[in-house]
């Protein structure tokens, strides 16, 4: 004889299920959390570098390695500097573009 009954499934259902869709907001929780710090460093490096490079004529890449640091990241950076009409006249607009993983940030100022 069969037994059709289904007592008791409800719960498991309920369980099982509920473990699935958290482990999807976690995830989708680390990813974020993840993002928002990459780029608080991207921001974080596109500012302190930029300047450095102006009052203190130290190297963006040095500026942004320390500021990485400080962020204990092992995410890739990469920095761009472009200058208008060039870096070394007064009045001249440097600007610094910074990625770090999947983030962009860029700051500019006026020599």
């Amino acid at each position: 004889m069969k037994n059709n009954s289904e007592d008791g499934s409800m719960v498991v259902e309920f369980v099982f299920y509920g473990v699935l869709l958290q482990i999807a907001i976690l995830v989708f929780s680390l990813n974020a959390f993840n993002f928002q710090a990459q780029q608080l460093a991207a921001d974080s490096i596109a500012r302190h570098a930029l300047r450095s490079y102006l009052v203190s004529q130290i190297e963006p890449e040095i500026s942004a390695k320390q500021v990485l640091n400080s962020f204990q990241s092992n995410a890739k950076s990469v920095l761009r500097l472009e200058c208008d009409p060039d870096c070394t006249s007064a009045g001249s607009l440097v600007t610094l573009m910074v990625q770090v993983g999947q983030a962009t940030a860029s700051a500019s100022a006026i020599r």
